[in-house]
This record gives C-alpha cells, sequence and structure tokens, in this order.
C-alpha cells in the first residue's frame, strides 16, 4: 500500500516536472520585454516578430532610462548638464573602472 502511494507521488512529480519544461520558451528566448509607457516600465510580450525581440530589454534597464517628466529614471550619478539619452546599452565592469586622483588632489593643495 505505502509502495503504490510513493509511485503515485513520483509519478505525480515527474508530470508536473514535463509540463513544466514543456512550457518554457524555445531557445532561451525570452517571452517578455518591457517598455516606458507613460513614464513607467511597462510588461509587454514579445511573440516572435523579429523588430519586438531587438527592441526588448530586461525591467532593470527599462529603469535605467524611464523615468517621469523628462528625468532620466535611476541613472548615477544623475546628469545635471546638457544629455543626450541613446539607444545603446555598455556593459562596464565597475572592477576595471580607475580613478586617478594624483591630479586632482595636487591641484588642491
Amino acid at each position: 500500500m505505502m509502495n503504490s502511494r510513493i509511485n503515485i507521488i513520483l509519478l505525480a512529480v515527474l508530470i508536473a516536472v514535463q509540463l513544466c519544461i514543456a512550457q518554457q520558451p524555445p531557445d532561451g528566448v525570452p517571452a517578455w520585454g518591457y517598455r516606458c509607457t507613460n513614464s513607467r516600465c511597462e510588461k509587454v510580450p514579445i511573440g516572435d516578430d523579429p523588430a519586438a525581440r531587438e527592441k526588448a530589454v530586461s525591467l532593470s534597464v527599462c529603469r535605467l532610462y524611464c523615468g517621469d517628466g523628462g528625468v532620466i529614471g535611476t541613472v548615477w550619478p544623475r546628469p545635471t548638464g546638457n544629455y543626450q539619452l541613446g539607444n545603446d546599452l555598455v556593459h562596464v565592469d565597475p572592477y576595471k573602472v580607475e580613478f586617478q586622483w594624483g591630479k586632482v588632489l595636487g591641484a588642491l593643495d
């Protein structure tokens, strides 16, 4: 009796796992992206349209440039002068950023 219950539970778990795997998008293509609408990041389906996939961004990227009243979203430090926001994103490795304080500190003396 106990073995049959365990077998039924294992079968149910196996079916659940198969259903989850079958529902994954093919080739690791995300099913959702975000776009800035009325100063808010809105989740939108990507679908099979290659142009939509090209424009799709993650929520964190959308939050970078989507802001209220022409203000840049979460970009830090916030620009204080004139700026122009482009469409290209570049990965910056924080471990490769170098500050040369010698010249600045020498000018303060």
